[in-house]
C-alpha cells in the first residue's frame, strides 16, 4: 500500500515509486536501516530523465 491510495480513491491520478517493501514497512519497528539509498538514486534519475523528456 502507498500513501497515494487516498488520491486514487478520490479519482486523482497519481504515480507511486518504491524501492521495495519489507516486513516492518509502516510499523513502529520500521527503521532507517531499511532505506534503500541506491534504489532512491535510481528512481530519482528515472524521474528526472522522464521530466526532461516531456518538457523539451
Amino acid at each position: 500500500m502507498t500513501d497515494a491510495k487516498v488520491f486514487v480513491e478520490t479519482g486523482i491520478p497519481s504515480l507511486s515509486f518504491t524501492t521495495g517493501l519489507h516486513d516492518d514497512f509502516h510499523k513502529i519497528s520500521d527503521d532507517e536501516i531499511y532505506i534503500n539509498y541506491d534504489g532512491i538514486r535510481i528512481i530519482q534519475q528515472l524521474i528526472e530523465s522522464f521530466l526532461k523528456f516531456i518538457t523539451t
